[in-house]
Order: structure tokens, then C-alpha cells, then sequence
């Protein structure tokens, strides 16, 4: 399958007409050359499906020959694609052209794929996202936000095999099946040649079980520089008496002064 990118426009209405000099009413019609081009392109992204010239001529009641001023306008639009057959279709940033389509491209992408950038991809798009996502179970598509402050969804393919259907037995038993507290897991597995650490009182009291270890207290720490009141510093000063030394004055001893 092609990938096919599309040149970015400044939005959906803002779809430049030819240069001033190739602005010339058609042969075939009294309609600027510009406003036919116009309403190709909205046509086009209207029916979002390979359209043949017969179809946009009856549709919009303008003349579409081959070689013409229109013809040759639309095969340079980035937004238009001319296919093998003679017809013309909106030109999307995935070339799609139904749901098996869809599934085969986000089985490729690892980072999923924006809806914004596959709902002109072919007519019936939003459609079958819908419904592989949320109509089916399991889905084959999974649709994500990745915050609640954005309205972006994005695609990522779904594998239908992962899932198990289990009976209510195996419920019940799996259910059934008792815990052991963290605290007699980490005894278990000190028991079984886990070594101990440096840490292991502190490891043994944060896997107690809840109540019956008090929650540490938690000090708020002071602001570099601040004093609180009432209180001695309690910064330590290393004091180096080296203009002591000789004079026979034992340091290791407190100073006790003669009576």
C-alpha cells in the first residue's frame, strides 16, 4: 500500500486558486477559472470516493476534457489525485480505500494514527472506526485520548486473539486463591536465600501490614539560613587548634580550669 502525504494548506476553505495569469474562463464555461477549480475540490472532498469526469460534469454543470485549463490545474493540485482508470479523488494523507485498508495501515504504526488524519481517507471512514472500535468485541481498533484536556483520539491496532474467553469456575477458583501478606512474602523469600540488606528494618516496617506500624512524623524542613526562636543553632563548626599543638595541652580532654 502507497503512503501518499499531502502539502498542508492553512484550513479546510483556504484552497489557493491558480496564479493571476492562469485565472481565464474556461472554453466551456462563463465561471472564472479559479471558481471551477473551487468547486471541483469541494466536490471531491465531499464524496471522498474516485469520481469520473462524466459525474463531476453532470454534478456541478461545468465542462472537465482532458488537456483542458480545468484538467490540467486539477492534476497539479496537491489535494487532488487522478487515478489509473481516468477517475479523481480527494487526495488524503493515507491512500485508503476501505476498512481492510484502515486495519492493514495501523497494524504498521507503532505510535497509532490520529482520526483527524483518516477520516477523509475514503466515504465510509468514520464509519467503520466506529464500529470496529465500539461495535465489535473485542474490538479491533483502540481509540485513546492522550489527556482529558484534548479532543485528539488516537487509533492503535487491537489483536482479537488475545482475548480468552474463561469459564465462571476458573473465576471462582482464581478468586478463591489467598493472598499472603507482603510482610510474610519478603520472610518467605529470606527464608529461600534472598540476602538482606543494610536496609532490611526499614523494608521488614514499610511490608507490616497497615495499622500496625505508626506512620512516620514528618518534619518541615527550614529555609537555608533561617533561626527559629528560642533555639541554639544547631549547626555543627569544626574548630582545628593547631597553634596548640606543643604546648602540652591534652585536646582529647574537656577544659576544666583551676581552682
Amino acid at each position: 500500500m502507497t503512503q501518499l502525504t499531502r502539502t498542508p494548506l492553512p484550513g479546510d476553505g483556504d484552497i489557493n486558486p491558480p496564479a493571476a495569469g492562469e485565472v481565464v474562463a474556461g472554453p466551456f464555461s462563463s465561471e472564472p477559472l479559479g471558481a471551477q477549480l473551487h468547486k471541483v475540490l469541494r466536490y471531491l472532498k465531499k464524496e471522498l470516493r474516485p469520481v469520473s469526469p462524466e459525474e463531476i460534469e453532470e454534478a456541478l454543470q461545468i465542462r472537465l476534457q482532458r488537456d483542458s485549463e480545468l484538467w490540467v490545474n486539477l492534476v497539479g493540485n496537491p489535494r487532488v489525485l487522478l487515478e489509473s482508470d481516468g477517475r479523481w479523488r480527494w487526495r488524503s494523507k493515507y491512500y485508503l480505500r476501505n476498512r481492510d485498508d484502515l486495519l492493514n495501515l495501523l497494524k504498521t504504526s507503532v505510535e497509532g494514527i490520529p482520526v483527524s488524519e483518516l477520516q477523509d481517507s475514503y466515504r465510509d471512514a468514520l464509519r467503520d472506526i466506529r464500529e470496529l472500535a465500539y461495535e465489535r468485541n473485542p474490538p479491533l481498533i483502540l481509540a485513546f485520548r492522550p489527556s482529558e484536556h484534548t479532543k485528539e483520539v488516537i487509533l492503535f491496532p487491537n489483536d482479537p486473539t488475545l482475548y480468552v474467553r474463561i469459564s465462571e469456575q476458573v473465576r471462582k477458583l482464581w478468586q478463591s486463591i489467598p493472598i499472603p501478606d507482603s510482610s510474610v512474602v519478603y520472610d518467605y523469600l529470606l527464608q529461600r536465600g534472598l540476602k538482606q540488606g543494610s536496609n532490611h528494618e526499614a523494608v521488614r516496617a514499610a511490608l507490616a501490614p497497615t495499622g500496625a506500624q505508626r506512620p512516620p512524623q514528618l518534619k518541615r524542613r527550614a529555609r537555608p539560613g533561617a533561626r527559629s526562636s528560642g533555639s541554639s543553632s544547631t549547626r555543627r563548626i569544626r574548630l582545628t587548634n593547631v597553634h596548640l599543638e606543643g604546648t602540652g595541652i591534652d585536646l582529647s580532654r574537656d577544659y576544666e580550669p583551676s581552682s
